[in-house]
């Protein structure tokens, strides 16, 4: 899968994730460790790669949520 490809595959999980939990953006970037509410944004449109570290504090720690199974639904959805 190509790289674009794949970052709004990935985004678009996130945000679906994100949206089913009721949080906001802002909400997110608070229980992340490293990232910020405009980062997250871009990563869930797809305007930027996100890499393996960022992903699992992004899933994880910002969304509460399974990181195995995120990448299955994530293969699942292709």
């Amino acid at each position: 899968m190509e790289n674009k490809n794949y970052s709004k595959l990935v985004g678009e999980q996130l945000k679906a994730l994100r949206l089913y939990k009721r949080m906001s953006l802002r909400d997110v970037a608070e229980r992340c460790h490293s990232l910020t509410f405009s980062a997250i944004s871009k990563y869930e449109r797809g305007d930027r790669s996100i890499n393996l570290d960022c992903l699992k504090d992004l899933v994880e720690n910002g969304l509460g949520y399974d990181m195995i199974k995120f990448l299955e639904e994530i293969q699942n959805a292709k």
